[in-house]
């Protein structure tokens, strides 16, 4: 009777050790993901920044692209206005 208790109590005991090495890898894989969790919210942060930039150097540059647009419509418009002067002149 008295060996038998010693032996529950032994593999209690053994149950116990293995529990505690299956929480302590546990933790440490969690604390492995949570790290990993952590670089790529930073890596997601950084697309997004660049993303943001790049969005706006478009809009930037269609502004430009507008303006240099109405320029060249201007131009030809002066450029079609002399050459109609100019056949005024010759005629």
């Amino acid at each position: 009777m008295e060996d038998a208790i010693l032996e529950r109590i032994r593999e209690m005991g053994g149950r116990e050790e293995s529990g505690k090495r299956m929480v302590s890898q546990l933790e440490a894989q969690i604390s492995e993901l949570v790290g990993q969790l952590g670089n790529e919210s930073g890596f997601h942060q950084r697309a997004l920044q660049r993303a943001q930039k790049a969005e706006n150097k478009l809009e930037t540059l269609q502004g430009q692209l507008t303006h240099l647009e109405g320029e060249l419509v201007s131009g030809d418009v002066l450029r079609d206005n002399l050459n109609f002067e100019k056949q005024k002149v010759i005629t």
